[in-house]
């Protein structure tokens, strides 16, 4: 009934956004993007504005038994950084300037302050279509 597209927006304020982008798409290489962005986020101020960032990543990739060698060459790849930048460029033309930005059956949505709101613009959405 619904479909949910992620796509990156890494700000550049945010000292390891673009690392971390990186290490979710290395993750999905593997079958283990949610996985992966779920650790992010619950440990963001663990990692954000870390000097070891590289090493705190490999550390959730381990924890979620990637292959380590696997993923540090995905996160350097030109696959995963090319993705991140269509994403990123795709933010950019939609005039996304802040995250995480919602949109619903294509409209710019204003951001929910809760999952249950966030589930009621989408059950609305979805009885009531375009």
């Amino acid at each position: 009934r619904i479909s949910f597209t992620y796509r990156h927006f890494p700000l550049p304020q945010h000292k390891n956004a673009l690392i971390t982008a990186y290490a979710s798409e290395a993750a999905s290489k593997q079958g283990k993007f949610w996985e992966m962005a779920d650790l992010l986020f619950k440990n963001q101020s663990e990692w954000s504005e870390s000097v070891n960032a590289q090493i705190i990543l490999e550390g959730y990739a381990q924890k979620l038994g990637l292959d380590i060698a696997q993923f540090k060459s995905d996160m350097k790849s030109d696959a995963v950084k090319a993705k991140i930048e269509r994403d990123r460029k795709s933010g950019q033309l939609s005039n996304i300037d802040h995250t995480p930005t919602f949109f619903i059956n294509g409209k710019l949505s204003d951001n929910p302050s809760s999952k249950e709101e966030l589930k009621a613009l989408i059950e609305y959405a979805i009885t009531h279509p375009n």
